[in-house]
């Protein structure tokens, strides 16, 4: 009896693990920015070319936030061009005709398109005299812009000719999984306990009743 119940015990155990909520993902992280941080450049950028370790949401204007600071905390206007099929996008600040020396800053934050975290972030870059040229922006797919800053993609269809999997996709392929391995497990409980009272009392006579 004492057999039957631990081993029920065990499988309700093991089906309340495999239940578990996967882990929860990381925060979108930067992996390409150009200018690198700590850049000492002759003139200021005229794009901040930025990528993360996934797409970052951009409907809502209220999901991201981009804002390039010339010395004494002066704010630029900015166009921000979300790159279809990428983890990118393109700042373009609106320059004065004669941008100042000293220290630019670039706020970030976003949000993951998967994880649905936040993360933000600072860039800091030199205009001097004797810095490195200015790096030249290479040509990139771009959208259209819209009103909010963002930009719309022009053509968002996979280039691998492929639907792209979306995170409700992966989510509703999880749930099945855990359902399908949830009832394979409490099944083989069920199984073994029963398995072990009929060899506990005999083979050929019938369990006593649980109760």
């Amino acid at each position: 009896m004492k057999q039957g119940v631990f081993a029920v015990l065990i499988g309700l155990g093991a089906l309340l693990l495999y239940l578990s909520p996967p882990p929860a993902s990381a925060q979108p992280t930067l992996t390409e920015l150009e200018p690198a941080d700590g850049a000492v450049l002759a003139g200021p950028p005229p794009v901040v070319h930025m990528c993360f370790s996934e797409r970052a949401l951009h409907d809502d204007p209220e999901d991201f936030r981009f804002r390039v600071l010339m010395p004494e905390d002066k704010p630029l206007g900015l166009r921000i061009v979300f790159q279809p099929l990428t983890n990118c996008v393109d700042i373009h600040p609106g320059l004065p005709e004669k941008p100042p020396f000293g220290e630019w800053t670039l706020e970030w934050e976003v949000t993951g398109e998967q994880s649905g975290e936040s993360a933000s972030g600072t860039v800091k870059y030199q205009i001097a005299e004797g810095g490195s040229p200015v790096p030249s922006p290479s040509p990139r797919l771009e959208g259209t812009p819209r009103s909010g800053g963002s930009v719309t993609p022009t053509d968002s269809t996979p280039s691998s000719g492929g639907p792209e999997e979306s995170g409700d996709g992966l989510a509703t392929v999880w749930w099945i999984l855990i359902i399908v391995g949830g009832s394979t497990i409490a099944v083989l409980g069920l199984v073994v306990a029963v398995f072990l009272l009929r060899r506990r009392h005999g083979d050929g006579g019938e369990p006593p009743p649980l109760a």
